[in-house]
């Protein structure tokens, strides 16, 4: 457990000895545990940090509603403390909206950018989809009004079970940086990034799809995007620790800037 002047517990599992640094963030209602296998195949001869983001693992959650520039600054901090003038920056789902941002606003510290199945985009909605949450917005309303007339809680009760994703009623203390970082649309961060930048990215992820990698691909102008055959949003679960490392591997050690 790393312990700085900022926040004492912010939980971090250093891994290796190597002079490299590499900064691992994981996603969304996880910990550094579920990159632990990936982070032990990069650790060779790199010094591998993998972090429990505030309000994650054994970190402590964050005062005040953080979106992904306050995540991106907290990191930068825990770089600071630590004496790391630059490292790469790791990222999977939620973790991959750190590390943009971390990339758009702290060029100098991010040398290389690996993006997982990078959370930042907004998908594209269908005409059907776009209905059906205009209906589920009139619905709310119309909940909470009648609650506030009758006294009632049948948007705790009825509403929220029914019509909320699985994250969000998972969130508990957590709920307001959830819907403020899932609205986050960091197009023109990404634009902005200039950290040569490897995405990983499964055909069969339903919760970030390709076309989201491919957007970014677009946008961050020096991209490569890997299509990973089979692979869903944790493309690194089981043997695939393994193929995330053959592509990321030599990516790290190409030549740094």
């Amino acid at each position: 457990m790393s312990k700085d002047k900022h926040q004492e517990n912010l939980n971090v599992v250093r891994l290796g000895d190597g002079k490299n640094p590499i900064i691992m963030l994981h996603g969304w209602g996880v910990s550094h545990k579920t990159l632990y296998p990936l982070g032990e195949l990069l650790s060779l001869d790199t010094d591998v940090h993998l972090v429990d983001l505030p309000g994650f693992g054994a970190s402590s959650q964050p005062e005040g509603v953080w979106g992904s520039y306050e995540y991106a600054t907290r990191m930068i901090r825990y770089m600071d403390d630590n004496g790391i003038e630059a490292a790469d920056i790791i990222g999977h789902s939620f973790g991959g909206r750190v590390a943009i941002m971390m990339a758009s606003r702290y060029p100098e510290r991010v040398g290389k950018a690996v993006l997982i199945a990078s959370a930042g985009i907004i998908p594209k909605r269908s005409f059907r989809k776009n209905c059906r949450i205009s209906a589920i917005k009139a619905m709310r309303a119309l909940v909470k009004g009648t609650d506030a007339v009758f006294k009632t809680s049948l948007f705790r009760n009825r509403f929220v079970p029914r019509y909320a994703s699985r994250d969000y009623l998972a969130a508990g203390d957590m709920k307001d940086i959830l819907v403020k970082t899932v609205n986050e649309d960091l197009s023109e961060e990404a634009v902005s990034v200039k950290a040569p930048t490897l995405m990983l990215w499964g055909d069969k992820d339903l919760e970030t799809p390709l076309s989201c990698g491919q957007r970014l691909n677009d946008l961050i102008v020096a991209s490569t995007l890997v299509t990973l055959q089979g692979k869903d949003h944790n493309p690194f679960d089981g043997a695939g620790a393994h193929l995330c490392a053959h592509h990321i591997i030599p990516f790290l050690g190409e030549e740094r800037r």
